[in-house]
């Protein structure tokens, strides 16, 4: 049996918390509030000055582009306490998501790879096509069911995230080169 309810969030975890992804505490950057980063924002990590590795909001295509290496996800969840932490709970590995967290009008198709990129509707973070430079790009993810419509920014798409972001060459028109 199962029961419906309604969510006003714009993702969901559909499968590999436990066995292939982990919540990941995640200590924000200088100058970075819990309230600066929204559920369902893609991050960068970058290393800070002594032994932490703390989790930045995406506010440019370039930052995009430097960070999709190394891009995790925050999840909403009451496992650590942002406030008094300073820290927001992100999630690592592989797993599979519903979102709504994506460039709205790109072209997704089933089994595309999908990178890290910058929303200024959203504010931040989120998941986008292969860049079309010609040069090598990190997918972070692969498409298994595209948003109906993309343009429609409440059609949700299905993604297996991977545990480590593969590099990927295109040929110039985003298309992988193998």
């Amino acid at each position: 049996m199962a029961i419906f309810q309604p969510s006003d969030n714009d993702f969901r975890v559909l499968a590999g918390e436990t066995k292939t992804a982990f919540y990941d505490k995640r200590f924000l950057a200088p100058g970075v509030t819990v309230d600066d980063v929204e559920p369902g924002e893609f991050l960068g990590l970058r290393p800070q000055a002594g032994s932490r590795l703390v989790a930045d909001t995406i506010s440019s295509a370039s930052e995009a582009e430097a960070n999709a290496a190394s891009a995790i996800m925050r999840v909403d969840t009451t496992k650590y306490d942002s406030v008094e932490s300073g820290a927001v709970t992100c999630l690592d590995g592989l797993y599979i998501l519903e979102t709504e967290v994506y460039v709205p009008g790109a072209s997704f198709s089933q089994d595309d790879f999908v990178t890290l990129e910058y929303d200024a509707g959203f504010g931040g973070g989120v998941l986008g096509p292969l860049r079309e430079n010609g040069a090598p790009d990190y997918a972070i993810g692969q498409v298994q069911s595209p948003p109906a419509d993309s343009t429609n920014a409440d059609t949700p798409m299905r993604v297996k995230m991977f545990a480590n972001a593969m590099p990927v060459a295109t040929d110039g028109s985003g298309n992988p080169t193998g």
